[in-house]
């Protein structure tokens, strides 16, 4: 299986499980930032302080100073950090799928999402590690007993939930082009309540029926309780898929009994429509499909689909003005 869907499905766990057994931990008392050269060479003065806040694991960080070293280790988190206006400098460590936006392949690379190296972690001498549920219990807590600033971010949500983990990343580490953070924080939440309000007001018999697909792990798919879930139905779609939690298995006998007449895919890198298509209509299950044989297909890049993150509006827009060209929809902003 490809390593983005093993990344997909590892961050899929249910909150219960989530709360009962991941472990976080963020140090306090530190003061100002830990010393030592930033990937530049200098530090970046942030002299503002977040107030105290609790996260995910409902552990609490008292209020102090803005973290002036991080390394994050879910590429979510990276493209929210730096598109939230973060400067790069700050950003000590990523790992190796962090490659969005491009400023974030500056910051050193300390591995894998589920196995990075936490030697290159403590090289980068950092003052704050953020995570996600990608990130294995046994990572954190072996980062936890190095005693580093850990905070656990819960990424599994709808848009809302999405516009709140932007809302709480700008409170922890205040991002230092605070202009930009709040014109992103804004059309973020203008454009999912606007997008919310219209597809409400779109009848079941008027919402097409989607399926979402990466051609490379066809027995995977998006369920109740993923952002993409969300995606299709405030795009004014509905899921053909309504149980077996959010990154369910789903088979070749249901998927032609359902029958989807849209396809939503996450594009391969490397790949292009055109190849995607091909191999789908030589496949005997996925060429009978109405989809398939119509040629009704959104494609867009794994990265950008599956991230929950700042760039989820643009997916929205996107799914929406291919399920419903000739009807009226929210202007982007």
């Amino acid at each position: 299986m490809r390593h983005w869907f093993r990344e997909v499905v590892a961050r899929a766990w249910p909150v219960g499980l989530l709360a009962g057994t991941m472990i976080a931990m963020v140090i306090t008392g530190l003061g100002q930032a830990t010393g030592g050269a930033s990937p530049t060479g200098s530090e970046v003065p942030n002299p503002r302080r977040h107030p105290a806040m609790v996260d995910a694991l409902g552990d609490t960080l008292p209020a102090g100073p803005a973290a002036q070293r991080i390394v994050s280790l879910s590429p979510n988190l990276t493209e929210a950090l730096l598109s939230l206006g973060v400067s790069p400098r700050r950003l000590v460590g990523r790992t190796r799928y962090c490659d969005y936006p491009p400023a974030a392949l500056a910051s050193p690379d300390v591995g894998g999402i589920i196995d990075p190296s936490l030697e290159r972690i403590q090289e980068a001498r950092p003052d704050l590690v953020v995570v996600a549920r990608g990130n294995p219990i046994d990572l954190q807590e072996q980062i936890r007993a190095l005693g580093i600033p850990l905070f656990a971010f819960d990424d599994q949500s709808d848009l809302e939930g999405i516009g709140d983990l932007l809302a709480e990343i700008d409170r922890l580490v205040l991002p230092d082009q605070t202009q930009k953070a709040e014109s992103l924080l804004a059309r973020f939440e203008h454009q999912a309540r606007a997008f919310s309000d219209w597809a409400e007001a779109i009848p079941r018999s008027e919402r097409p029926r989607v399926y979402f697909a990466d051609p490379d792990n066809p027995g995977f798919t998006a369920g109740p309780g993923s952002h993409i879930d969300d995606l299709i139905r405030n795009a004014g779609g509905r899921n053909v898929v309504t149980e077996g939690g959010a990154w369910p298995r789903y088979s070749n006998e249901a998927l032609l009994v359902a029958a989807p007449e849209h396809l939503l895919l996450a594009l391969p890198p490397g790949r292009t429509l055109a190849q995607v298509l091909e191999q789908l209509r030589k496949d005997p299950i996925w060429g009978a499909l109405p989809a398939v044989k119509q040629g009704s297909v959104c494609v867009v890049e794994a990265g950008m689909l599956l991230r929950p993150g700042p760039r989820s509006i643009e997916v929205l827009e996107r799914i929406a003005g291919w399920l419903h060209g000739d009807r009226s929809r929210p202007e982007s902003r």
